[in-house]
């Protein structure tokens, strides 16, 4: 699957390894940046989806999404873990539960940009018992883009090319990426309403740094079983 995704806030804290690994699927390790666990909640626009070898759908390949991921490691290799993935597109949401077996959930999403800053408006569509979630909150970059540097926080948070999701039977899905590379941005952001991140368990965000992409080009891989042990 192609996917383009773009205008992107990464909007970050750090969390107790101890409490983030509660949240975490049995066998799914903690990622840690100078001792800490990191969450981060992404808002941002995605364009172009579609299947590989298959045009746009015209209706259904751009669209607001948010999504709240943990920091994982398994192996040696760094990835995503997410907890949700909000989006308003019920094509999306139905092919990633069922392909990709990641937590989608329909969502109402409005994603607008007036004299360089984003605001976005997203509410779940609840369905199945799953917890009503919001967010409401604005960005703004500043300074100039730059590469991420090896070492750097940011190159913690950006530079991920799995994720990994539960499968039925306890085990784990991998999902690879390819992507271009990443520039990036300080920003200025501000969370208005934020209850989907109480919906995953988490408590407030405390020591968050914020960063603006504007955005890469994915490639989304079949996504793999992780064989136990």
């Amino acid at each position: 699957m192609f996917q383009g995704w773009r205008n992107l806030l990464f909007y970050s804290w750090p969390v107790a390894p101890a409490a983030l690994a509660r949240l975490l699927p049995p066998g799914l390790p903690v990622d840690r940046f100078q001792g800490s666990g990191w969450v981060s909640l992404v808002p941002f626009e995605m364009r172009d989806l579609h299947l590989r070898f298959l045009p746009p759908i015209p209706w259904a390949n751009t669209f607001g999404e948010v999504n709240l991921r943990a920091y994982v490691r398994l192996r040696g290799e760094p990835a995503v873990y997410f907890f949700s993935i909000d989006a308003a597109s019920w094509l999306g949401a139905v092919v990633a539960r069922l392909v990709f077996h990641l937590p989608f959930f329909r969502a109402g999403i409005r994603l607008t940009e007036v004299a360089g800053e984003f605001r976005i408006t997203s509410m779940r569509r609840t369905e199945g018992g799953s917890p009503s979630a919001s967010l409401v909150a604005s960005w703004r970059p500043r300074g100039p883009l730059r590469t991420p540097a090896a070492g750097s926080l940011e190159h913690f948070l950006l530079e991920r090319y799995a994720s990994f999701s539960p499968a039925p039977n306890g085990e784990l899905y991998r999902g690879p990426l390819l992507h271009s590379d990443w520039q990036v941005q300080d920003a200025d952001a501000e969370l208005s309403v934020s209850s989907v991140i109480t919906a995953a368990g988490l408590g407030p965000p405390e020591g968050a740094v914020s960063h603006f992409s504007p955005g890469v080009d994915t490639h989304v891989c079949p996504i793999q079983r992780v064989p136990a042990g």
